[in-house]
C-alpha cells in the first residue's frame, strides 16, 4: 500500500535511483526541483525550468547539455576533478610513495582537446 501510495503521490527522483539510491521520494515537484539543484546538476535555462526534470548525474553532463543545446554554458569551460586515491599498505610492496596531482597535472577543457606531458613514455607495447 505505502510503495504504491509513494509511486502514484509523490515524485522519485531518478538520478538517486540510478546511482543505486533507491526510494527519495518528495512531497511536490518543488521539492524534488530543490533536491536536483542541492545533490544533482540542475540546468537553470528557463526553458530548462518549464519542462522540468532536466537534470544531471555529472557537472560535465549538464556542461555538455547546455553547450548542445543552448548553445552556452553558464559556468567555465573548466570542470575541477577531484581524486581519491590510496597507497598500498603491504610493507612488501615495491611500489615507493606517491606524490599528490597539481592542478597543470590535469589541463581539459571541454572541446575535447587535452594536454599530456612531454615526459609520458612513447612505448607501444601494451600493458598487461
Amino acid at each position: 500500500q505505502l510503495h504504491m501510495h509513494l509511486n502514484q503521490e509523490h515524485y522519485k527522483c531518478h538520478v538517486c535511483d540510478k546511482a543505486g539510491i533507491p526510494n527519495q521520494f518528495f512531497k511536490n515537484y518543488k521539492s524534488l526541483e530543490r533536491h536536483f539543484d542541492n545533490k544533482h546538476f540542475l540546468c537553470h535555462h528557463p526553458q530548462c525550468l518549464q519542462a522540468r526534470f532536466v537534470v544531471f548525474e555529472s557537472e560535465l553532463d549538464l556542461r555538455h547539455h547546455e553547450r548542445q543545446v543552448h548553445g552556452t554554458t553558464t559556468g567555465s569551460s573548466k570542470i575541477s576533478l577531484e581524486f581519491q586515491y590510496g597507497g598500498r599498505r603491504n610493507n612488501n610492496s615495491d611500489v615507493g610513495p606517491q606524490d599528490v596531482p597539481s592542478a597543470s597535472d590535469f589541463d581539459y577543457s571541454l572541446d575535447g582537446q587535452a594536454f599530456v606531458p612531454d615526459d609520458l613514455p612513447q612505448s607501444s607495447a601494451s600493458i598487461e
